[in-house]
């Protein structure tokens, strides 16, 4: 869902960077790849990207709201959380676990 659409987000010549754990197929179109000449990476470990990500944050440059699609109780973290996750279909982008 996401990842499909994430190309049309990106300029001429970006880059989709992917941090999280896909666990399902995602088709790839090669040719909007290859017009908007996109880089697409894969990161197994959060590095160099926290200096950036915090500049977007702090710039507002991602609408970090919008991308929380459910909130939920630390104890509800298992149901809720990595099980809907592992649903084939989900539509959720980010869970804000609530420690309280």
């Amino acid at each position: 869902m996401a990842f499909q659409s994430a190309t049309n987000f990106l300029r001429s010549r970006g880059q989709l960077v992917l941090i999280g754990v896909i666990q399902q197929e995602a088709p790839i179109i090669p040719l909007s790849f290859q017009l908007g000449e996109l880089q697409l990476q894969g990161s197994a470990v959060y590095t160099d990207e926290f200096p950036l990500v915090i500049n977007f944050l702090k710039e507002g440059v991602l609408p970090v709201k919008e991308m929380i699609t459910s909130k939920i109780k630390l104890e509800d973290i298992v149901e809720q959380g990595f099980n809907r996750l592992l649903k084939p279909g989900h539509a959720e982008i980010k869970i804000l676990v609530s420690p309280v």
